[in-house]
């Protein structure tokens, strides 16, 4: 329960300084968050993937004193075979955390055009007085 509300809490923060952001003069500002939300779902997908395998395999025979009698060790890389599970993994992994970065987005392109049809106005009223 307290994580749950520690985390709506986190999001609204985020959301509110995305807002922040999206409001400042400097358009680079709002994509702050999108782009970082992007750089980590890159992370993910690729930096989690496991290329090879090695698989260790050991087998001792012991007497009833405990002592080792024979002992061997065999070493095999193993890649993954299924590309296509890996490739389906991939894309979800990106498509499911970039969720997020479209509400993101949606914020950063609804405050600028917000701000500029502000300044549009304001030009306008500027005009109406000369």
């Amino acid at each position: 329960m307290i994580k749950s509300i520690i985390g709506v809490i986190i999001i609204i923060a985020i959301i509110r300084l995305q807002i922040f952001l999206s409001k400042k003069d400097n358009r680079l500002l709002g994509l702050i968050i999108p782009i970082i939300i992007f750089a980590s779902s890159l992370i993910f997908a690729f930096g989690f993937i496991p290329t090879h395998n090695k698989i260790e395999t050991t087998q001792s025979v012991m007497t009833e004193t405990g002592k080792v009698v024979e002992s061997s060790s065999d070493k095999t890389s193993t890649a993954l075979r299924d590309h296509s599970l890996t490739t389906t993994s991939i894309v979800y992994t990106i498509v499911s955390i970039n969720a997020g970065n479209f509400v993101m987005l949606g914020i950063y392109f609804y405050c600028r055009h917000k701000k500029s049809t502000h300044a549009e106005l304001k030009r306008m009223k500027a005009k109406e007085l000369f």
